[in-house]
């Protein structure tokens, strides 16, 4: 089913090309591999790599990916994995790593807590060909949205989405249109293959985790995709590099 590699065609795409300044950030030096999960509410756990000459990290926790806003940090770590605790906080956290030597690397949760969408992350991270990473808060991609519920409106709507570009075809938009309250972002549809998602079979499970197991192999696949469907992705390109970011691309499983 074509229509599950476009996600992975578009961090394909975002890795091997020049990332434009507004959506790249420079390569960072002393901690490697950072994660964050959401472990309870408030409650995050920070894992990475560091080298020995990195030192202690402090971890700072912000409102925003480009942007400290407290001199405080919320603790220091000196070993990983750790959790931190951010209470009473209803948006999304960024939190900032700063070591004793070496670059500040921004990490954040990468499956974001939406009740109406299991599958909408941020491409933020990801490490590019050029040696930057893409920057978070800025590009996203999700399973279709038709199951937003208001809470989950009001959330995305924080973080300032301004375009959704949506690759299903045109009869799947037709019969499950996406669910956007309040203020919506720009909704811009580019059908992208012709297979329509059904429900899998077991057969199909049993393909998806060969197809899991075998990364290189997977990689390649997008590839071709990307290849397959270049005018297609120039049209997200070209929005991307007018600057309509923040930016959700999705399919139907995403």
């Amino acid at each position: 089913m074509k229509l599950r590699f476009s996600g992975a065609v578009l961090l394909l795409i975002l890795s091997i090309l020049p990332v434009p300044p507004e959506l790249g950030s420079m390569v960072a030096t002393g901690i490697e591999n950072p994660t964050c999960e959401l472990v309870g509410p408030g409650i995050y756990r920070i894992d990475f790599q560091a080298s020995p000459a990195a030192g202690p990290v402090e971890v700072f926790a912000s409102s925003r990916p480009d942007l400290i806003d407290s001199p405080k940090p919320l603790l220091t770590i000196r070993k990983t994995p750790a959790e931190v605790s951010v209470l009473g906080h209803t948006g999304r956290i960024y939190f900032h790593l700063k070591p004793t030597s070496g670059a500040t690397r921004v990490v954040s949760i990468r499956r974001l807590p939406l009740e109406g969408a299991k599958n909408f992350r941020d491409l933020g991270g990801y490490r590019t060909s050029d040696g930057h990473y893409v920057r978070w808060g800025q590009a996203y991609r999700s399973n279709h949205l038709v199951n937003l519920t208001a809470k989950d409106s009001e959330y995305l709507g924080s973080l300032g989405i301004r375009l959704v570009c949506d690759v299903r075809s045109d009869g799947e938009r037709a019969r499950a249109p996406d669910h956007w309250t309040g203020n919506a972002p720009e909704f811009f549809a580019v059908p992208i293959g012709s297979n329509l998602f059904t429900a899998p079979t077991a057969d199909d499970l049993k393909r998806r985790v060969a197809t899991i197991n075998s990364g290189t192999k997977d990689s390649v696949r997008a590839y071709d995709y990307a290849i397959e469907y270049a005018g297609q992705y120039a049209k997200i390109l070209k929005r991307i590099a007018a600057g309509d970011l923040p930016v959700v691309e999705h399919c139907t499983a995403g």
